[in-house]
């Protein structure tokens, strides 16, 4: 699941809030279950465990976007472009 972190992570707490992009739903996460430095606005990945007061993050790492390069036949243009950031258009 990929998400994006809303709330601000409390240091000295130990603690803060994943909310969902999607359902804006926010998830409570504990500092152990992180596996690197998150930050506001990170996108991050990680799994929804149940607990008696809701749900909790578990396994929060940081989503990692992996760059690709079109493999094209000789004299072809690339047919994608960026039309804004995260967001990318078909030319036809």
């Amino acid at each position: 699941m990929c998400i994006r972190v809303r709330s601000i992570f409390n240091e000295e707490k130990g603690f803060g809030f994943i909310t969902e992009d999607s359902t804006r739903e926010s998830v409570f996460v504990h500092s152990n279950q992180l596996q690197e430095v998150v930050k506001e606005r990170d996108r991050v990945e990680y799994e929804k465990e149940r607990t008696p007061k809701g749900y909790s993050a578990i396994r929060v790492k940081k989503y990692k976007l992996i760059p690709i390069k079109p493999i094209l036949a000789p004299g072809r243009s690339c047919p994608v472009r960026c039309s804004s950031p995260g967001c990318l258009t078909i030319q036809n």
